[in-house]
This record gives structure tokens, sequence and C-alpha cells, in this order.
């Protein structure tokens, strides 16, 4: 992430010091030529709407017009070849003649005047008949200071760029963090995908409205569900490990067994068969001694094959696996936010009633895929924005865990059938995941020596497992 902020931060002033750049530039070498043009414009539009007028006599309105052109920095002066019409210079006498003050010049007034750049002025000069008579016009714009102007501006544009460039990073590296901001949540939890934990709390994660925003939340839901279906695979990973477990071990006492068997009934076998060739000798005193004999032999041969698939049947149980005392109490109420982000994916509203402190001894691993498959079962067949409880109290001796969903009811005569294998209430669908989640919690409260079952309520299903257990008050 801090590379394409570094990118993002050098590329974003890179534009920046080109955009003002250009402009200072562009304003440093074609202001003057613009500003030019556009007093060239402007002075021709003056000198055709002074044309129009009375101009052998000015109306107050026309004079109110040419003092407001003079306000914006003309120099106006109208005057026929005898006398003074309007000047904008107030030191002037209108009755003294025209030739007399250096502006009389007629061979430089024309008809169609075209704006002239002389002496850091602009000047139009022209000459507008009205009746018999000639009237001219001399129209000036001092453009001195202009130079000056721009070199001003410009300066002032640089100190503009390194001030707008000073604010500009800080706002740049706000936005750069703001749109990368869900970019950075992905790669957070691809990390904690990458780690196993698939139960992290939805709401934890707020994605943005914008395109970046809308695909990440988008991959997040495919997270979400990609976790889901983790934990189904959990379930046959944890089916097809302990069947596999118990394949390994039966094949491993098939095998002692063998060689136990082998190795005990050889001896047995000697006497048994010594004894029938002294009996083949034809020795009728001693008839009755090998018969005893062999008797006795044969006998021994029973009880050892009996005790030998006696130790077989026992070997052939399940490893007691190692428990140790929890409180469960806890262990529930650590996990109840990433519950309910987990239920909120279906709008499903799940309340825990957990009481503190109830200890049970347990397997850890094994008692929350339990649960969670329970919960998973829950999650499954609840009607959407629905209620899902859980439930953990103490009644008598027991730990009583119950997950409730409404939803639809369990038939009947389908009560000892849901435990089994690969039973599933929705078999007729063929999107149905296979039934080993409840089998599993079956497995797992008998390795606990407890007991689990269902029952109907009013509006759903209530799943119940009970633990030994017992609660602890705290001294708080």
């Amino acid at each position: 992430m801090h590379r394409i902020k570094s990118k993002y931060l050098i590329r974003m002033t890179i534009f920046l010091i080109i955009l003002i750049g250009g402009m200072i530039w562009g304003y440093k070498f074609f202001a003057k030529d613009y500003y030019l043009l556009e007093i060239k414009g402007k002075m021709k539009a003056t000198y055709k709407e002074i044309s129009q007028y009375q101009l052998d006599k000015l109306s107050r309105q026309e004079e109110q017009e040419l003092e407001n052109l003079v306000s914006d920095g003309y120099v106006l002066d109208v005057f026929c070849e005898d006398r003074i019409l309007y000047t904008s210079d107030r030191k002037r006498n209108l009755n003294v003649r025209p030739d007399s003050l250096g502006i009389m010049d007629i061979e430089d007034y024309s008809e169609n005047p075209m704006p002239i750049i002389s002496d850091n002025q602009v000047e139009v000069k022209g000459k507008v008949k009205k009746g018999d008579r000639y009237y001219y016009v001399l129209i000036v714009m001092n453009i001195k200071s202009l130079d000056s102007s721009v070199d001003i501006i410009s300066r002032f544009l640089i100190l503009e760029m390194l001030i707008g460039l000073a604010l500009s990073l800080p706002y740049s590296l706000l936005q750069a963090n703001r749109t990368l901001r869900p970019v950075e949540q992905l790669e957070e939890i691809t990390q904690k995908l990458k780690k196993g934990q698939i139960d992290f709390d939805k709401n934890t994660y707020k994605f943005s409205n914008d395109e970046v925003g809308i695909l990440a939340s988008r991959i997040f839901e495919m997270y979400m569900n990609f976790s889901d279906r983790l934990l189904e695979t959990q379930n046959y990973n944890y089916l097809l490990r302990t069947q596999n477990n118990d394949l390994v071990e039966m094949d491993e006492r098939k095998k002692d067994f063998i060689r136990m068997a082998t190795h005990e009934l050889k001896t047995p076998l000697a006497i048994v068969s010594s004894q029938l060739e002294m009996m083949s000798l034809d020795h009728p005193e001693a008839m009755e001694e090998y018969y005893d004999s062999v008797m006795e032999e044969i006998n021994k041969m029973s009880d050892m094959i009996r005790d030998l698939l006696n130790l077989s049947m026992n070997n052939g149980e399940k490893q007691k696996i190692h428990l140790k005392r929890g409180n469960l109490s806890n262990l529930l109420l650590l996990r109840e936010k990433r519950y309910k982000s987990w239920m909120n994916k279906k709008n499903l509203r799940i309340s825990f009633e957990i009481e503190s402190d109830i200890y049970i001894m347990m397997n850890q691993e094994q008692v929350m895929q339990a649960f969670n498959n329970l919960l998973m079962n829950a999650f499954e067949h609840a009607e959407s924005e629905s209620g899902v409880k859980v439930s953990l109290r103490m009644r008598g001796e027991n730990a009583v865990l119950s997950v409730y969903n409404q939803g639809e009811k369990i038939p009947e005569e389908s009560f000892d059938e849901i435990w089994k294998s690969y039973f599933s209430k929705k078999s007729m669908d063929d999107n149905a995941n296979i039934g080993v989640g409840l089998y599993i919690v079956r497995e797992i409260v008998k390795e606990h020596n407890g007991k689990c079952y269902a029952e109907n309520r009013e509006n759903g299903v209530v799943f119940t497992m009970e633990f030994k257990g017992e609660h602890v008050i705290s001294n708080k």
C-alpha cells in the first residue's frame, strides 16, 4: 500500500507542477498579446459606437457614455476642423482650434481605422462623415505599465503554485488513504483467511460507495460465502479424519491380532500334533492319557481364542479424547459478535442468554465444532428475518446448551433419523448440504459422556446438548 500511495503522491505533484507551471508560462508569454488583442477589439467597438452619435451636438446621454469610457481608462477627443466637440482633458479649452493642439493631422485619420500600437499606447484615429462635414475621433489607451503588471502577476502565480503544492500534498495523501482504504481492508481480510480465521466480524468493515468500495464489498461477500463453505468442509474433514483414523487403527489391530494369534496358537497346536502322533502308535494303555492331554490343549486354545476375540473387541473401541475443565460461558460469549455477523447475512436476529461461569469437562475444539454445527443448522433452516436464540443454563447437575430457530418443524418420525450420517430433511433438494453436521454433534457429545436431542416448539425447533457441569459463583 505504501508504494501505491508514494506513486500516487509523486504523480499528483508532477501533475500540479506541470499544470500550474504551464499556466504561469502561458501567462508570462501570451498574456500581453491577449490583452492587446482584447483592447484592440474593444477600441474598435467603441469607435463604432461613437460614430453613431450626433457628433455636431452631443446629447447629455451621449456625453455620459463618453464619460464612462474615460473612467475606464480611455483618452477621448472628438472634434471637427474648426473646433473641439469633446475632450477627456479638462485642461483644454473647447473654444480653441484643434490644429493648435497637435491633434489635427487629418491625413492620419481614416473612415475605417485600425488600432495602432505606438509609444506604449494603443490609439484609433477615425473620421466620420455627417452630412457635408467630417468629424474626427481620437481614442487612446495607455499600456505603459502592462509589462510590469505581467511580471508582478507572474511572480504572484509562482507563489500561488508553491502554496498550492504545499496544501495539495496533504489533501492528496488524505484522498489516497480514503481511496485505498477498501483495498487495505481486503488485504487485512486475506491475511486473516491465510491464518485460518474465517469467522471474523462482518460489521467491522465499512466500505465506501464509490467503485473501489463497491468492488471491495463484493469481494468481501465472496470471502464470507467462502468461509461458510469452508466451515462445511471442516465438518467433512472431521468425519473423514475420524473414519480414516478408525480404519488405520483397525488395520493395526488386525495385524497385531494376527501376529498374537499366530504366536499364541502355535504352541498348543504343536502339542496336539505330537499327542496325535503318539496315539497312532497303538499304545492302548496310554490312549486315555493322550486323549486327556489333547482335550486339555484344545480347551486352552478355545479359551485363548475367546480371550483374543475379547481383546480385539476392546481394542476396537475409540480412543478416549483428552478432556479439560473449561468455562463454557466465556467460550460462547467471546464468539457472540462473530455469530451475530454470520446471522446478519440472512437478516436473522440472534440473541444470547448465557448464565455466567458454567464449567464442564471438555475438548474445547470439539465442543465448539458441535455448537457451530447446531448454529449452522439453525441458519439453514430458519425463516428469513426471523429469530435464533442461544441459551446456556444449569439444570440440576447438567449444563444445558440449546439453539432455537423459528422455522419448519421436524416430523415426529424423523427425530431419530436426523442424527444419522448423511440424513437431511432437504434430501430431495439437489442443492441441499449432505447431512453430516448433526451426526458429528451426536458423536462429539457421546465422547463427552453427554446427550443431545431435538424438540419441536410452537414456532420452530430447538436442538439441545447436555453435559455434566457445575456453576461456579464468582466472588466479585
